[in-house]
């Protein structure tokens, strides 16, 4: 009777395991898709947003052959400098968001070192929230690893980085098609993402990362080797004296890396800004004159800069 019963069990527990294993494969076809993300409560998981934002980043660096200077950086870089592009053509301009961690402004700078010969500067520009980003489990996943595996440039790391981000986010993340199989099912990659953040939580300390400063370090002799200058430029930060607490921190570990060697006068240069020009705190508000105002201060501490057209 209980050989009987164990059978049933397992029979129902195998039943089961299909039907999920079914319900994961058919989530993946783009006619089922809808229904059954509306079914599992999945619908936000439909869209891949990361990627819509940072593919086309990896495009504009390799256009614009006019383009002699290369501007990339955090949100606060492109919230400030991203609306004058069109004002600048000798600029190429890709202000993009601290998730992408230092190793993704590393290839978007290689990529536009290896499209543009004439190139003569790359701005970096930062917010010290950057100078600590590492790979985290809140967006890291979907901002520093996708894009690049899916675009084919997750090769340009070395296999240090590559090693930290299988830790990180499992094995997996840098098999394109494991990848690709997880992000096309809203059921996956809900659980994926949750689970992440639930077992394997990694959020940013206030001291530069290993993955930061090699970066920065390799990047500026990639600049070096095409005849390229690179600049380490601060983002505007606002003013506050938990803000000025946390930055003594992190300065303190800035002064003991390879980049302070390189940028001694990054935070010299940096500026705080009236909390009101901030809309959270983090990015400055939606207006012109508050850019304007933000990017002449930054042109006053890099003088190659001084041809950056404002309307």
């Amino acid at each position: 009777m209980r050989l009987k019963f164990l059978r049933c069990v397992i029979g129902y527990l195998f039943l089961l395991c299909g039907l999920l294993v079914l319900i994961c494969v058919l989530s993946t076809v783009p006619a089922c898709k809808p229904a059954i993300a509306a079914l599992t409560d999945t619908k936000d998981y439909m869209e891949n947003i990361p990627m819509a934002e940072i593919s086309p980043a990896l495009e504009q660096v390799t256009a614009q052959p006019e383009a002699k200077k290369l501007i990339i950086g955090d949100s606060v870089c492109a919230r400030v400098f991203n609306h004058y592009a069109a004002y600048n053509p000798n600029y190429c301009v890709v202000g993009t968001n601290r998730g992408i961690v230092m190793s993704g402004q590393y290839i978007l700078g290689s990529l536009f070192l290896e499209t543009h010969p004439e190139a003569t500067d790359v701005y970096l520009v930062l917010t010290t929230n950057s100078m600590i980003t590492e790979y985290e489990t809140a967006y890291g996943y979907q901002y520093a690893v996708q894009p690049f595996l899916a675009d084919g440039n997750l090769s340009r790391l070395d296999d240090i980085t590559l090693k930290k981000m299988q830790q990180t986010y499992g094995k997996f993340v840098t098999n394109k098609e494991m990848v690709n199989f997880v992000d096309s099912s809203p059921i996956l990659k809900k659980a994926y993402l949750n689970l992440l953040n639930e077992y394997n939580p990694i959020f940013v300390q206030p001291e530069i990362p290993d993955t930061v400063e090699r970066y920065i370090v390799k990047l500026d002799r990639l600049c070096k080797e095409y005849g390229v200058t690179l600049h380490l430029i601060p983002a505007p930060i606002a003013e506050g004296d938990d803000r000025r607490k946390i930055e003594a921190a992190i300065e303190a570990s800035y002064i003991t890396t390879e980049v302070y060697e390189l940028f001694p006068d990054y935070y010299e240069n940096l500026r705080y800004y009236p909390q009101d020009l901030f809309e959270d705190g983090i990015h400055p508000k939606y207006d012109n004159a508050i850019w304007q105002e933000m990017i002449k201060d930054i042109c006053e501490n890099t003088p190659s800069l001084e041809d950056f057209n404002l309307p």
